[in-house]
């Protein structure tokens, strides 16, 4: 059954967001709907995916694996649906500290745009996501968390570079 297309379809801009995370539930999500890419903790995949082929991209190391993975089968035709009725209980960070996080976080937005966007959503949304970088830096140095604001600048410098895998 095809499913309808949500406005949230091109909203992964370097910002690849649950939908409405921190918003009040009003019932505005209670209907399945196709979605460009879901959170791989709660990602159930067909069996004619799974034979594909198509894994995990393993250069991501750490974060957006799984939009890349949805957006990958996408491209060979399938479709990913947000099913309103199931449920997952998933505490968010507990696989990274928080200032690699960071680092990661930064250089595989910047990696997803690098692989999937088009010229101008790459600089519409490396843009957005170096002013973003910058005044996360910036409020990280007013709170003397130098190592965050290092690891913010050094994940978009490696993102730019295409430097990927493990952090060294």
């Amino acid at each position: 059954v095809p499913l309808p297309k949500t406005d949230d379809h091109h909203d992964w801009l370097a910002r690849c967001r649950n939908r409405d995370w921190g918003m009040p539930d009003h019932g505005q999500n209670n209907v399945p709907a196709q979605v460009a890419f879901g959170s791989a903790c709660v990602l159930m995949l067909s069996r004619a995916a799974l034979e594909t082929g198509v894994r995990f991209h393993e250069p991501y190391f750490l974060y957006y694996e799984d939009a890349d993975l949805c957006l990958t089968l996408a491209a060979r035709g399938f479709s990913v649906g947000y099913v309103p009725d199931a449920r997952a209980l998933h505490q968010d960070g507990g696989s990274v500290r928080a200032t690699p996080a960071l680092y990661y976080n930064t250089r595989n937005r910047l990696a997803l745009l690098r692989r999937w966007a088009t010229l101008p959503e790459l600089v519409c949304g490396g843009l957005y996501l170096a002013l973003v970088v910058a005044i996360r830096a910036l409020a990280a140095l007013a709170r003397r968390r130098n190592n965050d604001a290092r690891r913010l600048w050094r994940g978009l410098t490696d993102g730019l570079r295409g430097r990927m895998g493990p952090l060294a």
